[in-house]
């Protein structure tokens, strides 16, 4: 079967029923060593000398290569052909008409250009050529002698018709043999056929990259529009101005115009903004026009400090910039601080503070001006000036930028879903569905890494790229190498990137998200962490990733669980008990490893472990995400988290110290110890003793480890210990806590059997104390203590509920659907 190309049938073109036919018989005649492209439209001025009009010229209609047999043009004519003293025609049965043809001009200007187009890239190819009537019927004394060559007085015809059909692959070499011979062309290689081919159907992308689509957004979309010069104008002329808008809309690039020009125009301006990078841009933006001085409003009170002579604060004075800074701005301006100024201009004016509004209407109230005011992009905790209240200091209503044209299309779109505006946003540029991606990820700040190295690889500037991260994050140079900018959400507020990559936390509001969103002029890059994002974390964006990326947001959250990691690597575990919990000897991490069938129970036996003298023992629980715990009672501290890598030298994922520099904890204790028989002999004594608890005495069960008598003491609740919710009690508490829950538990259960849903906390504590040697031993308060806390996680999850101070009252529901409660009474 031959390599068709297209390879999914003929193109849809003129030919409704000639060509598809010639296509499915060749494809099913010629064998494999042949290539057969349909359809290679022309228009190129290689064949201008053909026709005067550099236009549509036609196309070949089928293009063959072998290489041993060279290369065939076939021009296919359908229906029934006729030839007369004028050249060939199509009657038309219809009309009774006469459409006139020339195939053999067609097929001659076709090679001539694709011999001369090829021949400009380096190819030299020699194509014969062919005609196929594959409705037609016509002998070679019919024809004339543009189709028919005498070789030797033997009439050889390049025609193909009807009676050929069934013999196509013979006739098809036969011809391609003969111009061969007659063009004394060479044999063609697979490598020359396939280079030829991608030259003529060349499978590229022919989508602009991103440093002309950002060269092309700067210099289309970063302008000012009719609706910025209205306003520009009105700016000058008015004596108030407050400027709304959606972020992109051009309210920074207006306030600065307004202040280039009344500069210009011997004014002394006072520009102010909130935000240190945007005063920097601004002033920036404002360097050659001396009459304009930009400040933000903290370093304006700083000035007004000194102005009074009095000490400046320090930088990290926040109840100074909170409180006295307003008042030493009042006493400075009350004494002439601020009076040579004609006019005060006021960028992200929402976020200055009411007693510095109260100033600055007081000074300038014979003066200009003019406010920015956006309340979308004010943090909750900045206590944003509202809109009503600046338009009543300034005795104006805000003149509203409807034109959002700064920032892509569906990033301007994806903004309501943070802030639906209540006034007409209009955004006119089109769509592109690669200037807005969201991604879910197992692991955020690999993709990160990721994202940035193919910026790279593509050639983009790094100083277009900025990454935004909330307040409480940092991310390290390893991941964002030196060149792109690297900058809080709430500092980078007003300013603007080409590329906005935005490195989420669960924790951020919808005004974190458009702060962060609107910040891009050509592409906006979010990562989101996929198990966050299952558990509807993100704000109002969360909810909506997870409906539009189900299917990826469940593949990646389950990728990023330590189970699922290890799920793929080969730990060469032998086990060393395998019964009501699982303890394992791992060769590859040369330690032992923790297992459960349950989370209560992997957390009693991790607690067990910790107090008994253990070697190095990892475990994990199955909402633990790229991290494990090491138990071990000299060199690891309690609760001591590690981060699960890939290690190249143990070639397996290993446990790493949790610091950015992070080190493999096998490769940092080689050489390890062998394997420690007296603790797998303790363990096998543990699980034996767990399994089998009725055949110990009451004496037996009190010596034995406060953690393991807490799990018998749940399993003698007949509590369902897969229970998630039960899991999450246990996950909360401290060590001594998971033994008062665990005895409690118990308790209730006694408690359920005789329809008592009313308890005492001080009678629990009571209670339970006696039920273990070491209980016992604590201070009665102290073990009080422990079981209050234990209640408290109880009721958090819902198990419980206060009625008055000191009593608790058991939800029957819950615990009956913990498979709690038995038909008859338990005894302890």
């Amino acid at each position: 079967m031959a390599k068709m190309y297209p390879g999914f049938g003929p193109k849809v073109n003129d030919s409704m029923s000639a060509e598809p036919t010639v296509y499915e018989l060749l494809k099913g005649q010629l064998d494999d060593e042949y290539h057969v492209i349909h359809s290679i439209p022309w228009l190129s001025s290689f064949v201008s000398e053909f026709n005067e009009v550099k236009g549509p010229l036609g196309e070949i209609d089928f293009l063959i290569f072998h290489p041993s047999f060279g290369v065939l043009a076939i021009e296919v004519k359908g229906g029934v052909v006729r030839h007369n003293d004028e050249g060939f025609y199509y009657s038309n049965d219809k009309t009774n008409g006469k459409d006139r043809i020339d195939p053999v001009s067609q097929i001659n200007r076709s090679i001539f250009a694709l011999q001369n187009w090829l021949r400009t890239k380096g190819v030299q190819v020699k194509i014969g050529r062919a005609f196929f009537f594959p409705e037609s019927e016509a002998s070679a004394a019919e024809l004339p002698p543009s189709v028919v060559d005498h070789v030797n007085d033997i009439p050889f015809k390049i025609l193909l018709d009807i009676n050929d059909s069934h013999k196509l692959a013979g006739r098809i070499r036969e011809i391609m043999c003969y111009f061969k011979k007659r063009l004394s062309a060479n044999n063609l290689s697979e490598n020359d056929i396939q280079t030829t081919i991608s030259m003529i159907l060349p499978n590229k992308d022919y989508r602009a990259c991103w440093y002309s689509r950002v060269n092309n957004d700067n210099k289309l979309w970063l302008r000012l529009t009719p609706e910025q010069n209205e306003c520009i104008k009105r700016g000058i002329e008015k004596k108030r101005l407050i400027i709304g808008g959606w972020p992109g809309s051009g309210k920074t690039l207006v306030v600065v115009q307004v202040a280039r020009k009344l500069s210009s125009a011997d004014s002394r301006v006072l520009v102010l903004t909130f935000n240190k990078l945007l005063s920097e841009k601004i002033t920036y933006e404002l360097s050659s026009h001396n009459n304009a001085f930009v400040y933000t409003i903290s370093r304006l009170c700083v000035q007004a400090a000194k102005f009074l002579g009095h000490p400046p604060p320090s930088s990290g004075d926040k109840d100074w910039f909170d409180k006295q800074a307003y008042v030493e701005l009042s006493e400075a301006c009350a004494k002439g601080f601020l009076d040579s100024y004609d006019a005060l201009v006021v960028d992200e004016g929402q976020i200055v503070k009411e007693a510095a509004w109260d100033i600055f209407t007081n000074i300038f109230s014979e003066k200009k001006i003019i406010a920015a005011y956006d309340a979308t992009q004010a943090f909750s905790y900045e206590k944003p000036l509202s809109k009503e209240k600046l338009e009543n200091l300034l005795s104006e209503e805000t003149f509203y930028l409807t034109n959002s044209l700064r920032m892509p299309k569906s990033v301007c779109n994806r903004l309501k879903v943070f802030n639906e505006p209540n006034y007409s946003v209009i955004n006119p540029r089109g769509e592109e569905a690669d200037t807005l991606l969201e991604v879910v990820s197992s692991n955020p700040k690999e993709k990160l890494r990721e994202i940035i190295d193919q910026l790279i690889a593509e050639n983009v500037p790094l100083k277009w790229v900025t990454v935004l991260v909330p307040g409480q994050m940092s991310v390290h140079s390893s991941i964002v190498p030196y060149g792109p900018h690297v900058e809080t959400i709430g500092r980078y507020r007003g300013m603007e990137s080409p590329i906005i990559i935005i490195l989420a936390s669960g924790s951020m509001s919808d005004t974190d998200f458009f702060c962060a969103y609107s910040r891009a002029t050509s592409r906006c890059v979010i990562i989101l962490d996929a198990y966050k994002v299952k558990r509807s974390r993100y704000a109002s964006l969360g909810p909506v990733i997870y409906e539009e990326q189900k299917p990826e947001v469940e593949r990646e959250a389950e990728k990023s669980l330590t189970d699922s990691r290890l799920g793929e690597e080969n730990l060469s575990l032998d086990y060393v008990v395998n019964g009501m919990f699982q303890l394992a000897w791992s060769d590859k991490w040369r330690m032992y490893v923790l297992l459960a069938p349950s989370e209560v129970i992997r957390v009693l036996i991790r607690e067990y472990l910790y107090s008994i003298s253990s070697p190095l023992v990892c475990t994990w629980s199955k909402t633990d995400r790229h991290q494990l715990f090491c138990i071990k009672e000299e060199e690891f501290s309690y609760g001591n988290r590690l981060e699960l890598k890939y290690c190249v030298k143990c070639e397996v994922l290993c446990p790493h110290s949790a610091e950015i520099q992070s080190v493999c904890k096998v490769c940092e204790n080689e050489p390890q110890p062998l394997r420690d028989g007296s603790f797998e002999d303790n363990c096998k004594k543990t699980s034996n003793f767990l399994s089998d608890s009725d055949k110990f005495t009451g004496g037996e069960k009190k010596r034995a480890s406060p953690y393991l008598g807490a799990l018998i003491a749940i399993q003698k609740a007949n509590i369902n210990l897969d229970d998630e919710r039960i899991a999450a009690v246990f996950n909360e508490l401290s060590s001594w806590g998971s033994v008062a829950v665990g005895f409690s538990i118990f308790a209730i259960s006694t408690r359920l059997s005789k329809d008592e849903l009313t308890l005492k906390i001080g009678e629990v504590a009571h209670e339970t104390q006696g039920w273990n040697n070491e209980t016992n031993n604590l201070a009665f308060s102290k073990w009080q203590g422990f079981v209050n806390d234990g209640f408290t996680k109880l009721e958090k999850h819902g198990f419980v509920y206060t009625k008055v101070k000191g009593y608790r009252e058991i939800k029957r529901e819950m615990f009956e659907s913990l498979q709690l409660i038995r038909e008859e009474g338990v005894r302890a």
